[in-house]
């Protein structure tokens, strides 16, 4: 005999509890809410950079204060990938557009992100496409545009690019982990040390790009300097690093990344700092001497660390690590590059009050911020192991 039963009937608890999920679901996006408010009432205007770091900041140490743990195994690339999508360069992408993109135009273009999940959850899951998702989606877009948009609405070019630019990452990286043979093969950062290493390449290149960039432009504008001279304080931190590269890759095989990482970051990072402390009357040999320093530091970490890097992975896996790890260093150069000298420009005292030392104070500002980044990487140097290669993930 086959008995069957009935479905449990619905309680006035089970209900409040539904009640209580969705309303705790409906505060997400009442949160998210404030963060026009709280960057328009308090934080200072025309400064996108700044306004994404407080954004994100302060959220992420309090996070990090309540789980009080790291992550573990492969969580070490899904965190850093996540982190850096969601966070790193979502955030400032987001404010720039936000900045770029006034009278409610940022906001709109915002509101159309349940229809692009609608489209990537059947590009990238391999969903149906859902029609109430699209109407649904259309509506929600179309009221916040009507909320938001005002006479002010505009476009700006720089602010569509970086509108383009977050749906871009959104598509581009859940698309290569789905391949059989990606673009980019980001499965390489489930090899810790790799990680940790192509970390701190993305280190040196930015202070070293970005150093590179800002003094020529501080010599020229803000000293005496002519182009000529400014490209000759160049050269001897450049003949350097030639020198040094084979003496640094015989040192790697003795003893390894580690210690030779600590003390070439540590001789970056210090005379960074020499550099954040300049006049309008810094002599050329000063500049000359404190770059080439700086550079004898570069080749210390440069080939060590990229080499450290790629020894952790499986000989099938060099081609992709080698091409991941030149990406995410370009990346950081470029990103350094444009970071440091908004800095120079946005923290630049007016001339006509300070002088030209009110210009100066811009380039210091920006060699102290590049120096910083060299802390980071004194820290996570010492954290490097296994520089020979152990070819195990995690």
């Amino acid at each position: 005999m086959t008995t069957t039963r009935s479905p449990a009937p619905v309680t006035g608890q089970a209900t409040g509890g539904a009640a209580l999920v969705t309303a705790v679901t409906a505060l997400a996006p009442a949160v998210w809410g404030t963060t026009y408010f709280v960057t328009t009432a308090f934080l200072p205007a025309d400064h996108p950079l700044f306004a994404a770091l407080m954004r994100a900041l302060p959220a992420g140490l309090l996070g990090l204060l309540i789980a009080r743990r790291l992550p573990h195994g492969d969580w070490w690339w899904k965190t850093l990938v996540l982190g850096t999508l969601n966070i790193g360069i979502f955030f400032p992408l987001l404010f720039v557009a936000a900045e770029r993109l006034p009278g409610g135009v940022a906001a709109t273009l915002g509101a159309t992100q349940p229809i692009l999940v609608t489209f990537l959850a059947v590009i990238v899951l391999g969903e149906a496409l859902s029609r109430w998702r699209l109407v649904w989606g259309l509506v929600g877009a179309v009221g916040v545009g009507m909320v938001v948009l005002g006479p002010g609405a505009g476009f700006a070019p720089v602010g569509i690019f970086a509108g383009i630019g977050v749906i871009a990452l959104a598509i581009f990286i859940p698309r290569q982990l789905k391949l059989d043979q990606p673009m980019l093969e980001f499965r390489v950062l489930r090899y810790r040390m790799f990680t940790l290493n192509t970390a701190l390449g993305m280190c040196v290149f930015i202070v070293m790009i970005g150093g590179m960039m800002i003094l020529p432009l501080y010599m020229q504008n803000m000293n005496d300097f002519t182009a000529m001279e400014s490209g000759l304080v160049l050269l001897p931190g450049a003949a350097v690093m030639g020198l040094m590269s084979p003496v640094t890759g015989h040192i790697f095989d003795a003893i390894g990344a580690k210690w030779l990482a600590v003390a070439g970051f540590t001789l970056l990072t210090v005379t960074t700092f020499m550099f954040a402390d300049l006049s309008a009357d810094t002599s050329f040999t000063y500049l000359a001497v404190v770059n080439t320093i700086r550079m004898f530091g570069v080749a210390m970490v440069m080939m060590p660390v990229t080499t450290a890097a790629l020894n952790q992975l499986p000989q099938s896996l060099i081609p992709h690590g080698t091409a991941l790890n030149n990406t995410f260093r370009q990346i950081a150069a470029s990103v350094g590059t444009a970071v440091l000298v908004t800095i120079m420009v946005s923290t630049t005292r007016d001339p006509e009050v300070y002088g030209v030392e009110g210009l100066v104070h811009g380039a210091d500002v920006a060699f102290f911020v590049a120096a910083v980044v060299g802390i980071f990487g004194i820290v996570g140097s010492f954290f490097i192991k296994n520089s020979h290669g152990q070819n195990t993930p995690g």
